[in-house]
């Protein structure tokens, strides 16, 4: 039984290593996509309705039935700490700590001797992937991207197999054990399904190895097997019928873009995968060498980050198949990364912990409890320290008091000041100092603007297409839009004006603009040899293309060009190659650089242009992703469209 005092230290210890990191961090914000923005006016809008139905909320999109119970979470605690950011931003924070203080309660599992050799050389891991090998580990969903909800779930499975592992260690009854993991998997599908079919395989791989050691050693009948095995399949059937399952299933064959700077093909997942579960099994199969009753019970942590290991890339492996079948995305794969490389590097300290232990029996014999004295019980509050200050970055690209500032200035101003006009929204742009992702959540969080009529946050300067759907813009004052005094609604309130959208609007001339995205899909345009809209583009899906589109009328008569911004897809040369012929004229060749977000290619009109115009593309260096061994696609990728313009 452990020892009360020493239990009491290390919770003690942990809890201050906790507040001290949070308080630390609470004003450091490192994610800044656009992931961001959605997942804020989730929290935002239940912070207001708290019941809110699956709906068609104009500010929310795909998140209109989304899971909710991390954004519920967030919700409450904005409530008390008097913002939604804030709210969101503590429950960030307090999964990334909870993450990792589930894993250092694990790996520390093992005794005592061999407690300091895994912390020791799991800080060293920790440094040198931060300062050499840039592994995206846990923590890294919010980092670069904001995969906030996913980070959640994360850090709550690892909790409820740090618990497990605990109840284990004191002998706790299997049933009981196995109980808390059906209830776990069912809590965890309500915030993200990824990381609960994560604990589901955990799961039952984890009945599979106790029903072998049960087996072998001759302990009860195999008619014990049933219990487990109900209980198992009872999780599976909550995780089915849980309606987050079908949501996200259905969002998970959306291709979305994930930043990554590790591996990035579907071949590379796949052979990763397959080499980590090989790995997983070696540990495992080390672990199970030890004396069942002498040394095993003492080596659990190794047993049970194995276990996870194979759970991990297991799934990941079926993902990267099924992809092959047709099902899911390239996107849904990539989302393991993180606790693929997370599981993998602590399976590497353990695997060489474990085999000084075999060199030396004599730390391998160790029954000594992982407590007892005050550095031992103090070790892993500092191995969740040394964590959570490797995996986050030092500087943060924003300040979260200066935006919670900004968004209780916007709270104001839309209860007080901005007008309710019908068919119309209000916005907030061109903020000094504030990214275009972060005045798109305050649009759609703050001020409620539909998110389908906001201007596209990829583009390099903030526009607007329609200026009759705008009643008002919130920008900087002297910001562009900033133009004409007469526009301003009332006086600017620290640095801020409001600008009536009618008035704002006749400063700037309509842009004769087609966005081929899925928020500005081009459907004037009628496209061959094209695929569907994505979020950063629309493909081309063979080596010969072309686009029909009306010819606006502008002020100045007829347009004189187009101008096509464009992305080549990244294959197997460094510029590729564009040819393009407007209406039956001579084609115009373009080398697109693959690497660059952005090409723009002007191409004049004839002067004789009829009411509409077809653009002809000639792809010559189109390529599958197939044929490069990146996934299944089969379409011969060549550019993503992403605007059209006509001046």
């Amino acid at each position: 039984m452990p020892d009360p005092k020493s239990t009491t230290l290390r919770g003690l210890a942990l809890f201050l290593a906790a507040t001290s990191l949070l308080v630390w961090s609470l004003d450091s914000l490192w994610g800044t996509s656009t992931d961001l923005a959605h997942h804020y006016a989730l929290v935002a809008r239940l912070s207001e309705l708290w019941s809110m139905p699956y709906s068609g909320n104009a500010t929310l999109g795909e998140m209109n039935y989304y899971p909710r119970s991390s954004h519920i979470m967030a919700a409450i605690v904005g409530r008390v700490l008097g913002s939604v950011l804030l709210g969101m931003q503590f429950i960030t924070l307090l999964s990334v700590v909870v993450l990792w203080a589930s894993l250092a309660s694990i790996v520390l599992s093992v005794p005592k001797k061999s407690g300091w050799i895994v912390a020791l050389l799991l800080s060293a891991a920790l440094w040198a992937n931060r300062s050499y090998l840039h592994l995206e580990l846990g923590a890294d969903e919010v980092i670069e991207n904001f995969f906030y909800a996913q980070l959640v779930a994360q850090a709550f499975a690892m909790l409820v197999v740090a618990i497990s592992l605990a109840l284990e260690r004191q002998g706790v009854n299997p049933t009981l054990r196995y109980a808390l993991l059906v209830a776990g998997i069912y809590i965890a599908t309500g915030m993200h399904l990824l990381p609960a079919l994560e604990l589901l395989c955990f799961f039952a791989v984890l009945v599979g190895v106790d029903l072998y050691q049960k087996g072998n050693l001759h302990t009860r009948h195999w008619r014990s097997a049933l219990v487990p095995l109900l209980l198992l399949l009872g999780a599976a059937a909550a995780l089915l019928t849980h309606p987050s399952f079908a949501a996200m299933s259905g969002i998970s064959n959306n291709n979305g873009s994930i930043t990554g700077r590790t591996i990035q093909s579907m071949g590379a997942f796949m052979a990763y995968s397959g080499l980590h579960m090989v790995f997983s099994a070696g540990l495992l199969l080390l672990w199970l060498r030890l004396d069942p009753l002498k040394h095993a019970p003492h080596w659990l942590g190794v047993k049970y980050i194995a276990l996870f290991g194979l759970a991990v890339s297991g799934l990941c492996l079926l993902q990267v198949l099924a992809l092959q079948l047709g099902h899911g995305s390239e996107y849904s794969v990539k989302k393991y990364i993180f606790a693929l490389n997370t599981s993998l590097l602590i399976e590497a300290v353990l695997c060489v912990t474990l085999l000084i232990a075999w060199r030396w029996p004599g730390k391998r014999a160790d029954r000594s409890p992982n407590s007892g004295t005050t550095l031992a019980d103090l070790r892993a509050s500092a191995l969740t320290v040394v964590a959570f200050l490797c995996v986050t970055p030092a500087i943060a690209p924003l300040d979260t008091s200066n935006l919670v500032a900004l968004e209780h200035q916007l709270q104001l101003q839309r209860d007080l000041l901005l007008p309710n006009l019908p068919g119309k929204s209000n916005y907030v742009a061109l903020v000094d100092g504030i990214p275009g992702s972060v005045t798109y959540m305050m649009s759609i969080g703050v001020l409620k603007s539909p998110r389908a009529a906001h201007p596209d946050m990829a583009q390099p300067h903030w526009w607007i297409d329609d200026w009759g759907q705008v009643a008002t813009v919130v920008t900087s004052q002297n910001s562009p839009l900033d133009q004409d005094p007469t526009c301003r609604r009332a006086a600017p309130v620290n640095t801020l004006v409001m600008l009536d959208g009618n008035c704002a609007g006749k400063q700037f001339p309509r842009r004769h603009l087609l966005g081929f995205t899925t928020s500005h899909p081009a459907s004037t345009c009628i496209a061959t040899g094209f695929s569907a809209a994505e979020p950063i583009g629309t493909w081309s899906s063979s080596a010969t293309a072309s686009l029909r589109c009306p010819v606006p009328a502008t002020a100045g008569g007829r347009p004189r060009a187009i101008e096509v911004d464009a992305t080549a897809f990244v294959g197997n040369v460094p510029l590729q190659r564009v040819s393009i012929a407007i209406q039956g004229q001579p084609p115009v060749a373009y080398q697109l650089e693959t690497g660059k977000p952005s090409n723009l290619m002007v191409i004049d009109l004839p002067p004789q242009t009829g009411p509409e115009v077809q653009l002809d593309f000639i792809l010559p260096d189109a390529i599958s992703p197939q044929q490069l061994g990146l996934s299944a696609d089969t379409r011969q990728l060549g550019i993503s469209i992403r605007t059209l313009e006509f001046k």
